[in-house]
This record gives structure tokens, C-alpha cells and sequence, in this order.
């Protein structure tokens, strides 16, 4: 089987840095799990993972927290954005909990790289 064929799709990463706003960090770790859980149970997104600063290491603008939310593609994206935009029903009641206990959010959207629209780079490094 050629290696492409054993390739992963690429993958669109959502990211976020932000503060917890409480000190209930195991709360927020269990809403934030009940919440992205629901959204990949119904196929809006592919995982995610939620990360803490080790020691409080690293400049403050990168916030206490990071999480990680992995996408199939940009269409998976907007129909999980679709779905959050309605603020309705168990994904209001699931989020609810998460962004109460967020300040100072920031977010990027990241993509694998080289990716299939840029190709894989030769030897020298050239696409």
C-alpha cells in the first residue's frame, strides 16, 4: 500500500489559550470533557485534548489552559459551528458551565503542514 494511502486526513486545529476564571480547575477540566464530548459523539469534531501550564511556565499571554479541538476539515468546522451558534437545548446547557469560567480567551485556527494544497517538499525543501 503507498504511504499516501496510510496517510491521515489533514486536520484543521482550533486552538485556544485562555485563564480558568475559578479555582475550580477540576470542574472546568469535567465541563469542558462533558461539553466537546457531546459535540464529538455527534460527529462535529475529531478529538481534543485539554492541556494546564506545568508550574505556571510560560508568558502570561498564553493563558493558564490550551485546548486542543481537531476538525476533519473546514467543512467539519462550520457545521460544528453550526450547531454551536444555536446556543440551544444540551449544547447551551454543556457550554454554559466552560466559557463562565474563562477570561483573557484567545484562538487560532492551525492546519497540518505541508498540507495536500501546498504538497510534501522535496530534499531541498521545496514544494
Amino acid at each position: 500500500m503507498p504511504a499516501e494511502a496510510l496517510a491521515p486526513p489533514c486536520i484543521r486545529v482550533l486552538a485556544g489559550q485562555f485563564r480558568e476564571l475559578t479555582r475550580q480547575d477540576l470542574a472546568f477540566a469535567r465541563a469542558v470533557d462533558a461539553y466537546l464530548s457531546h459535540l464529538r459523539g455527534q460527529g462535529k469534531l475529531e478529538s481534543f485534548t485539554l492541556a494546564r501550564r506545568k508550574f505556571g511556565f510560560g508568558p502570561e499571554g498564553l493563558g493558564e489552559f490550551h485546548i486542543r479541538i481537531a476538525f476533519r476539515d473546514l467543512a467539519q468546522l462550520d457545521a460544528c459551528f453550526s450547531v454551536v451558534a444555536t446556543r440551544e437545548g444540551d449544547v447551551e446547557r454543556l457550554h454554559h458551565p466552560v466559557y463562565s469560567m474563562v477570561t483573557n480567551f484567545k484562538s487560532a485556527l492551525f492546519r497540518d503542514f505541508p498540507d495536500p494544497e501546498r504538497g510534501k517538499p522535496d530534499a531541498a525543501g521545496n514544494a
